[in-house]
Order: C-alpha cells, then sequence, then structure tokens
C-alpha cells in the first residue's frame, strides 16, 4: 500500500473519514500479527488501537516512497514488543546459567508451512507467553538472537532457551497432530 503526499496530509489533518477508512484496510495486516503475539483479543485490539495511534502521531517520520504496511507493522511489532517487556518486568526470569549447551541452530520452519493456518495459530498459542514472543520474532519476523535479547530487554542465554523449548514444543506437537492425521486416513 502506498500513500500519497495528500493522503499523509490528510492523516496530519486527522481527517476523520480518511483515517477511518485507513483503519480498515490495515486492520486485518495487523491483526493477523497481533494474534501471532498476544492470545487475549482484547489485549490484541489494544495493541493494534495503539499502534494506529502512534503512527497518527509520528506521520511525518514515514518516508513517501516506503510501504505503508511494512512501516505501520513495524510501529506494532515494537508496541507489542513493549507491551511485552512492561508486563514481564517484574517476573523476568534470567536463565543465564543452563546447564545443557544450546546451540545457535537455524530453526527450519518447513513443518510450519505445512501446517494449516489455522492450526499453526493454535500452535504458537500454546506456547508460554515469552517463548510465543521470541518465537515470533526469531522464525517469522527474522530477528537475530541478539536484536531479540536487545529489543526484549533479556539475555542470550534466555532467548536461546526461549527457542528450544518453543521448537521442542512445536516438534512435538506437529508429530502428535501427523500422527492423529495418519489414523484418520
Amino acid at each position: 500500500m502506498k500513500l500519497t503526499n495528500e493522503d499523509i496530509q490528510r492523516i496530519r489533518q486527522q481527517d476523520e473519514r480518511f483515517l477511518q477508512q485507513l483503519y480498515k484496510d490495515v486492520f486485518p495486516i495487523m491483526m493477523s500479527v497481533a494474534v501471532r503475539f498476544m492470545n487475549n483479543r482484547e489485549e490484541q485490539l489494544t495493541a493494534v488501537h495503539n499502534a494506529f495511534m502512534k503512527m497518527i502521531r509520528s506521520i511525518d517520520q514515514f518516508r513517501s516512497n516506503s510501504s505503508f504496511e511494512a512501516w505501520i507493522v513495524r510501529i506494532l511489532r515494537n508496541e507489542l514488543i513493549d507491551e511485552f517487556r512492561r508486563n514481564n518486568k517484574q517476573s523476568a526470569i534470567k536463565f543465564s546459567e543452563l546447564k545443557d549447551d544450546i546451540q545457535d541452530h537455524n530453526f527450519q520452519i518447513d513443518q510450519l508451512e505445512n501446517t494449516a493456518p489455522a492450526q499453526l495459530l493454535q500452535l504458537l498459542n500454546e506456547l508460554p507467553p515469552a517463548s510465543k514472543v521470541v518465537f515470533n520474532l526469531y522464525a517469522i519476523d527474522e530477528y537475530s538472537i541478539k536484536q531479540i535479547s536487545e529489543a526484549l530487554e533479556i539475555s542470550i542465554e534466555t532467548v536461546k532457551w526461549h527457542l528450544k523449548t518453543s521448537r521442542k514444543t512445536l516438534r512435538a506437537r506437529i508429530s502428535t497432530l501427523k500422527s492423529i492425521d495418519n489414523e484418520n486416513e
């Protein structure tokens, strides 16, 4: 989606009709990101709304030759990361002294690509919240382990622990689903 200079001006002027239409246009994209990070519908809607409001306030930072969708998704992703940090500040668990050595394997999402979207979302929702956020940033949004560590303000070892846990859980659940599918055939 491209915004014209006229569109940007209408956002600056907070043209209500234009903003309502723009919200309707980007809502599905934004919700598809929010549901990957949060299970609660109300929290998802709040994050989408907050990101949209931040977009309005920061429209002067948008480069008109850029993709508006990519820009607003980045704002939303940052909002989701900020929300994660706010909610997990007191309960942050440090895993700096893990006994087993966790290698930085590139996660192969081939198994996930062959999973129906509804099943994939269900699998992601079964992950603990922190692991879900870390996994999404790593496997889907292609953040590096270092970038996740910095964004979430957790140690690299903690990021690796969440990735390892997520991979194990998802592999086990996918195997279970495939077994069930094979039995039903």
